[in-house]
């Protein structure tokens, strides 16, 4: 078996890292669908596109989720050790994802059970006297969608940090870690978020996103479409304001970029609802609601938004370092 190349090594366990999760999405989806004692219902159920959009948003933003941790841990592996080689990469690989499969089968199980006692939570909270000011099953899928997210990323860490334990090394040169690594990982972070937290509470908040009658291709759209043209906006904003030289600064920073703009956003985005609500009268506010420009306005102003968060949260986390060219991470 060929052994890659430095650059190509972090690649190559995060694809093999999201291929691993879209199978284990798909088995567990297809014992849901074709083997429960629900299945026919359910079948039905994931059908309908009000279904399947929020469905494969979040089998998605599992997938990234899963590539990512793949990818930052073994070049951050590697280049602590000096090395771009493994001695045996295909055994690691290998261990990995059996490793993988069994930390999220894990995972499954226990957010089957935190997710009654999470509900449970809820209602206690929003008790007289609970002190809880928003509705239960919001905070309840908040909460689960933020404990997904974690336990994904947990069960791909410790997955490939036992998996490199024993492995060694066999020289090559350490991947780089540039700029553009910098600004791409904090838009894939950011887009994580997007597709577990935003689009998981559409129900919960009554935006309207979409009606229920729409077609797969208007969910599609909605879905999976707009949210990485999103992403994409944010990367070309990371490009231009991540510095060329990033010092010391490795892939927890840009995580740490992507994530506090993304809750950026979204509090400026509380924010200028708060002040709208406080400011026009309820006339003025359903009139804007039946504007058939409603959409866009609301689209353009949150990525104008994501984007200043974007830029603010560049200068925030890496200062004014600047340079003509990209430096590997020490």
């Amino acid at each position: 078996m060929a052994v890659p190349d430095a650059p190509d090594l972090p690649r190559r366990f995060a694809i093999a890292s999201a291929l691993a999760r879209l199978v284990f999405g798909l088995a567990g989806y297809g014992l849901i669908l074709f083997v429960s004692p629900q299945a026919h219902q359910l079948r039905a159920l994931y059908a309908q596109p009000a279904a399947l959009g929020p469905m494969v948003a979040r089998g998605l933003a599992a997938i990234l989720l899963a590539g990512l941790a793949a990818w930052c841990v073994t070049r951050r592996w590697l280049a602590r050790r000096g090395a771009g080689r493994l001695a045996r990469p295909g055994r690691t690989l290998a261990g990995y994802v059996g490793l993988l499969w069994a930390g999220l089968l894990a995972a499954e199980i226990l957010q089957a059970y935190s997710g009654v006692w999470l509900a449970g939570l809820a209602r206690r909270l929003a008790a007289p006297g609970g002190g809880m000011r928003i509705p239960p099953a919001l905070f309840a899928a908040l909460l689960s969608a933020m404990a997904a997210a974690a336990l994904e990323l947990l069960c791909a860490w410790a997955a490939l940090r036992v998996a490199l334990w024993r492995s060694r090394t066999a020289g090559g040169a350490a991947p780089a870690y540039t700029a553009d690594h910098a600004a791409a990982i904090a838009a894939a972070s950011l887009l994580v978020w997007q597709w577990l937290i935003v689009l998981g509470l559409v129900p919960f908040l009554g935006i309207g996103l979409l009606e229920r009658q729409s077609s797969l291709a208007a969910y599609a759209l909605g879905y999976w479409a707009l949210p990485a043209a999103l992403a994409a906006l944010a990367l070309a904003v990371n490009r231009r304001h991540v510095p060329r030289a990033l010092g010391g600064a490795d892939a927890p920073r840009a995580v740490a970029h992507g994530s506090l703009s993304f809750w950026l956003a979204q509090a400026a985005g509380i924010g200028l609802v708060a002040l709208a609500l406080m400011n026009v009268d309820s006339a003025g506010i359903q009139a804007f609601s039946r504007s058939p420009a409603a959409p866009w306005i609301r689209l353009l102003a949150y990525a104008a938004l994501q984007s200043l968060s974007c830029a603010l949260c560049a200068r925030l986390l890496y200062g004014r370092r600047g340079g003509a060219a990209p430096a590997a991470a020490a």
